[in-house]
């Protein structure tokens, strides 16, 4: 269930299909990154600095950082 290395999704495929063309044009790249998944608790938690999601709000187009890892609490 866990895996230690993060995906990069560097292609339009899956949520990275949204907006990919105008991030490409506009950033020059248009990667999305899927976080480590680790079994943690909430001293795990900690914001990241890659890329996770992208839309265009209000006809600009906005990228949002998101968690370093994605902690599973059991």
């Amino acid at each position: 269930m866990y895996y230690k290395q993060s995906i990069l999704f560097d292609r339009p495929v899956g949520n990275n299909i949204f907006i990919y063309d105008e991030r490409k044009e506009l950033f020059g790249k248009a990667e999305l990154t899927i976080p480590v998944l680790l079994e943690g608790s909430l001293d795990d938690i900690q914001l990241g600095d890659t890329i996770v999601f992208a839309e265009k709000i209000d006809g600009e187009v906005r990228e949002f950082t998101g968690l370093k890892d994605l902690v599973c609490m059991k």
